[in-house]
């Protein structure tokens, strides 16, 4: 591995970094072993800051750099203010969608407002047609979520991939975000 992975440490429950060039040896069924693994790219642009104009928002209120505590143990964690069902914070990659199978990640923690729900769209830039996806309800520990599109066989047509947190539910609600990733291929990070 070239690059630095991030992995939940057994031992502290917080995300720790894997410096490139080094051995990852998490623990597994039959305790720690190392890890060979594929290179993965984020294809997301400023995936821990949703402040960013590269996130579009549609009725959410975003507070960069959030208080709280992120998965990392550091303070760059966002608070989203999603004022009423069908809010959406979403961002448009500049990569076609082709063949490829994807998926999305997004690190989330319930701020508040419990039984709040949300569903992680994976949308097609050329129709607006939402392509996989996924409802979730934040907890009070951060929990990392995914939805995964499977591209067999490819749909007809282009677009680019889009990504999207929205608001299911009714009333207004608050969750923090953090660490966004959206990957190609059938193998994903961990």
């Amino acid at each position: 591995r070239t690059g630095s992975k991030y992995y939940t440490n057994p031992d502290t429950g917080l995300v720790t970094e894997a410096p490139a060039n080094n051995l990852c040896l998490p623990a597994g069924k039959y305790g720690r072993g190392s890890q060979i693994e594929q290179v993965f790219s984020n294809k997301l642009t400023y995936s821990e800051d949703f402040s960013h104009a590269n996130w579009v928002k549609s009725g959410v209120t975003v507070t960069a750099n959030y208080y709280a505590k992120d998965p990392k143990n550091g303070l760059t964690a966002d608070k989203l203010a999603f004022a009423a069902a069908g809010d959406t914070i979403t961002q448009t990659t500049a990569i076609a969608i082709g063949s490829d199978d994807a998926t999305f990640f997004v690190w989330l923690k319930l701020y508040d407002n419990q039984g709040m729900s949300l569903n992680l769209n994976i949308i097609r830039s050329d129709t607006s047609a939402v392509i996989a996806t996924a409802t979730v309800t934040p907890t009070g520990t951060w929990v990392r979520y995914s939805v995964t599109f499977d591209n067999s066989p490819p749909p007809p047509g282009g677009g680019n991939w889009v990504v999207q947190l929205q608001k299911f539910g009714t009333g207004a609600a608050n969750i923090l975000a953090w660490g966004t990733q959206l990957e190609l291929g059938i193998w994903t990070s961990n």
